[in-house]
């Protein structure tokens, strides 16, 4: 593959330990650095990075990032029972830094935003799932609490092409779904247990609507469609598969995903399942990968606190 990586440094050493990363809707690329309790932005024309901190010192360790339909960016902190929201258009963007709770919201860990316009996140802890709406005078009055006996440790959480927002399970490994416009979500809830029980970590949708999802012991990948989870659960592993977490839709069609042990980035083929990685001393123990701007992708390293860039060629 015909491939550039590149990676960025914050001049002022204020990263660690990396995690979520995503274009937000100023162009730039947002991501987290739970070490040093600081969201942070990359501008992909200059490299430049600047960091935000709580000046309240309440958005604590902010663990994943994703756009809202408000035009903030939205964030988890999971050690202190938080979902918090900054502003990228502001001139300050830092003093727009708010955080948001409400009854029931225990460590939350992924955040996604919906069809419904909500911002989703998952509780691990308090086995639920909560939709917030962004565009309320009080977001955290808006909190609608979804429980269900089989929402066991929701982990990551993907709103698919099909309407549907889907979750992983870690009490009980699982991939489940429900309808995030419902009158009552809890009553759309479904849920399948793969073959194997294989630890689930990200999620992926290819063009034909299929989802894709990493998986760790064994290290791979699963496909399947989502209008038949269990008759269409497809698993790809083999020694090309270390420790496969972040994954995404590419700019090119292909499904990518980054290995924390490999140290390498996979491109999987979604018409044949074939897999091309590429091992590059950028990498990191690389966590998290998204598409950016143009032809690019970019990740967070865990290992030496950088962002990295994907061009492809």
């Amino acid at each position: 593959m015909d491939l550039t990586i590149e990676t960025f440094a914050d001049p002022a050493d204020r990263l660690a330990a990396l995690t979520g990363v995503i274009e937000g809707p100023d162009g730039r690329v947002w991501f987290t650095s739970p070490g040093t309790d600081r969201i942070g932005r990359i501008d992909p024309v200059t490299g430049a990075i600047e960091t935000f901190i709580d000046p309240a010192g309440e958005l604590r360790g902010p663990a994943n990032i994703y756009p809202g339909a408000d035009g903030t960016m939205w964030f988890t902190c999971p050690a202190t029972d938080l979902v918090g929201r900054i502003d990228p258009a502001a001139a300050d963007p830092q003093a727009t830094l708010t955080a948001v709770t409400a009854p029931g919201l225990r460590n939350p860990v992924a955040i996604k935003s919906a069809a419904d316009g909500r911002v989703w996140v998952s509780l691990r802890a308090a086995n639920a799932l909560a939709g917030i709406d962004p565009s309320a005078e009080d977001p955290g009055a808006s909190t609608v609490l979804v429980t269900h006996p089989l929402i066991d440790g929701p982990a990551a959480i993907f709103p698919a092409g099909d309407g549907r927002l889907w979750f992983t399970t870690t009490g009980r490994p699982g991939v489940g779904s429900l309808d995030p416009a419902a009158a009552d979500p809890a009553a759309t809830v479904a849920v399948l247990t793969p073959p194997g029980d294989p630890a689930l970590r990200a999620w992926a949708q290819d063009r034909a609507g299929c989802l894709w999802i990493t998986t760790r012991a064994p290290a791979g990948v699963a496909r399947f469609d989502p209008a038949d989870p269990s008759g269409s659960w497809l698993p790809l592993t083999g020694p090309v598969f270390g420790a496969p977490d972040g994954a995404t839709l590419g700019p090119d069609g292909a499904i990518w995903v980054v290995d924390t042990d490999r140290n390498a980035v996979l491109r999987i083929d979604p018409d044949t399942a074939g897999v091309t990685a590429v091992a590059d001393p950028a990498f990191d123990a690389p966590f998290d990968l998204k598409p950016g701007p143009g032809s690019t992708l970019w990740f967070t390293n865990r290992g030496n606190p950088t962002i990295g860039r994907i061009r492809l060629g």
